[in-house]
């Protein structure tokens, strides 16, 4: 590696995923319109991996067990995590209560 020096060219990588109903197409075209006009003349936007985006609806059997196991025992998730961990999911853990309240316990009976 050599200092003080301007190199030749600048590498950028960006992985990100492609929401449902999005394009490959409207994504590149974000990444530029962020870039700017100016950089994005200067560069080049190579697509160097692509899968289509996943969509993963909230419902079906799979997501009513597991929603009925959340209103039933909330306490069924249990981990082992540091305190900042544990902060995090304090945070993830009252979306849920949330979650359980609009639900309703009755409903989660059915």
């Amino acid at each position: 590696m050599k200092y003080n020096v301007i190199p030749g060219e600048a590498v950028v990588e960006i992985d990100c995923r492609l929401l449902p109903g999005t394009t490959e197409e409207e994504m590149r075209a974000t990444v530029l319109e962020r870039m700017g006009p100016e950089l994005a003349a200067a560069c080049e936007v190579d697509l160097v991996i692509h899968a289509p985006p996943v969509d993963a609806p909230a419902s079906g059997a799979l997501w009513d067990a597991f929603r009925r196991m959340l209103v039933l025992d909330p306490g069924i998730l249990k981990l082992h995590l540091s305190d900042h961990r544990r902060r995090v999911l304090d945070k993830f853990a009252g979306r849920l209560r949330a979650l359980r309240e609009r639900w309703g316990a009755a409903d989660a009976r059915q």
